[in-house]
């Protein structure tokens, strides 16, 4: 784990990258219980054109991971949900510095506690995110009516359910 992050991940770059190229990044954001890998398996026929970020909550939960703590089911611990939205703004602003990534073409999916941060993150960091997949998620009713929201009319958005 690189010491000014706070989040392990995985990371994937196109093979044969060409020199000065940038690339469209997918980050991928796992659910409560799992881990980066899982999430990273849903894209991996992308990665040949993307560079793929698996995420790994810094929480143990389980047998996985957690990014935040729920109080019951549906509402996230506020304290530690707004702590994992800076951690992931910031993580994404290094991987944007660190890595060939094209900072027009950032996409975030996520399932389930994934979903939930992909889909506040979109609002939050407008257009620095071209498009999210988020599967089986909300976004908290804190995050819409306490949070500076930005505009999304540009966002390409895929909201699977089941």
């Amino acid at each position: 784990m690189h010491n000014d992050l706070a989040y392990e991940y995985d990371i994937h770059l196109p093979s044969g990258g060409e020199e000065g190229k940038k690339y469209p990044a997918v980050f991928a954001l796992h659910g409560i219980g799992y881990d980066e890998q899982y999430m990273l398996s849903l894209v991996e026929d992308l990665k040949e054109e993307f560079i793929l970020i698996g995420i790994r909550g810094d929480l143990p939960y389980e047998d996985g991971y957690a990014y935040y703590y729920l109080k019951e089911y549906g509402k996230p611990e506020r304290k530690m949900f707004d702590d994992s939205i800076g951690k992931l703004k910031h993580f994404i602003e290094y991987a944007l510095n660190q890595y060939p990534i094209d900072s027009d073409r950032v996409y975030l999916i996520g399932f389930s506690q994934g979903a939930i941060l992909s889909m506040s993150l979109a609002l939050i960091l407008g257009d620095k995110i071209k498009g999210i997949a988020a599967m089986n998620g909300y976004i908290p009713s804190f995050v819409k009516e306490e949070y500076p929201l930005q505009p999304i009319s540009h966002l390409s958005v895929f909201l699977p359910q089941g």
